[in-house]
């Protein structure tokens, strides 16, 4: 590893820089380019295939917007996520979704993590891995959690491996998730998302006449007609929110044939139980929207429904006693094929719905 300060120009390397008045650190290798962003949540701002100049990330018609930078004209009851929501990849701790209330502590939509800034510090710089830890305390429940994520020399992933921590002396309920949105040249054109799961729910509100509220289904099938293993599952302007459940591996993954590209998420099906889909095709007229996006989000998340109150009364939530820490790793790959996918695994491999290995 060379001295610390040295700015790596070649091989596996980190280097931290300003972007929008924040710091922002990338990681890359001559493949990948990984953009984090430390002032705001660690948010995953860029996965950039470097042959084909693609981020396959969405990003908002806003723009990076930092957290103290801005003064809301009135603060929202449901906290400050979408005034600051950029795109990219979020995690989502220690609740998802709606805004909740746990052991007296008001949480806003998505938890704590994504608005927080972290620290981070080098672990590995060399011509064949590049490994950083990131960590950040919460500010009204009493979670550390932490973060490792390496890139490895010729391939196209990332590894994540995390840690959550209850440093507090009570018991604590928790949900976890993470919110990548796919989106730009990415999204051009017709898509495979393939999830091993065997059942689905679509979200209570419906946003499309034929898109059904608050139905159960066998994956991918949500309503006639409607497969969700084939995007966009509606023509024209729409959007949906469902999840994948019952699954039989830990993955997901959104192919775009056209391209022969493709995203893949392997993550511990243990934590990660259901796949929540935020599927927009310029379909939300409403703030902050206003029928200006076009997105895929495939989100692993550990608890059902997407309001940790109501987890907790379903039995799905995540529960850390005092001292106590839960462990988890994902895996996000970038693939070429035109065809289905049957498998994503935590080593960075994908294989061929027929089951020969892509990568």
């Amino acid at each position: 590893m060379e001295k610390p300060g040295a700015l790596k120009k070649h091989g596996c390397r980190a280097v931290e820089f300003g972007l929008c008045g924040m710091r922002a650190l990338a990681l890359e290798n001559e493949r990948i380019r990984v953009t984090v962003l430390l002032d705001k949540g660690a948010d995953i701002i860029e996965f950039r295939d470097k042959a084909r100049d693609l981020d396959v990330l969405w990003g908002t018609p806003w723009g990076l917007r930092a957290p103290f930078s801005a003064m809301p004209s009135v603060y929202s009851s449901s906290g400050n996520y979408l005034d600051f929501y950029e795109g990219g990849w979020q995690e989502l701790f220690p609740s998802i979704g709606d805004p909740a209330r746990v052991n007296g502590a008001e949480l806003g939509v998505h938890g704590e993590a994504c608005l927080l800034p972290w620290q981070w510090r080098l672990v590995e710089e060399s011509g064949e891995r590049v490994e950083v830890q990131l960590s950040a305390r919460m500010l009204r429940t009493p979670f550390l959690l932490s973060k490792r994520m390496s890139l490895k020399k010729g391939q196209r992933a990332l590894w994540i491996e995390e840690r959550a921590l209850n440093e507090g002396g009570v018991a604590m309920p928790l949900a976890w998730g993470h919110h990548p949105a796919l989106g730009g040249p990415f999204l051009d054109g017709e898509l495979f998302l393939d999830i091993p799961a065997q059942t689905g729910h679509t979200f209570p509100t419906s946003f499309h006449p034929d898109f059904p509220a608050d139905t159960a289904f066998s994956w991918p099938r949500a309503g006639e007609g409607l497969d969700l293993s084939a995007m966009p599952a509606l023509k024209g302007k729409w959007a949906g929110i469902a999840y994948a459940a019952g699954l039989r591996e830990g993955w997901c993954a959104l192919t775009n044939p056209g391209l022969g590209l493709g995203f893949g998420l392997a993550f511990d099906k243990a934590l990660f139980q259901n796949v929540w889909l935020w599927m927009v095709y310029e379909g939300l007229p409403h703030a902050p929207w206003y029928g200006r996006t076009r997105c895929l989000a495939m989100e692993p998340y550990s608890s059902v429904p997407d309001q940790l109150e109501r987890a907790v009364e379903r039995g799905t939530a995540l529960t850390l006693p005092p001292g106590g820490e839960m462990e988890t790793q994902l895996c996000a790959v970038l693939y070429e094929t035109r065809g289905r996918v049957g498998r994503v695994d935590l080593a960075g491999g994908v294989w061929a719905a027929e089951g020969e290995k892509i990568c």
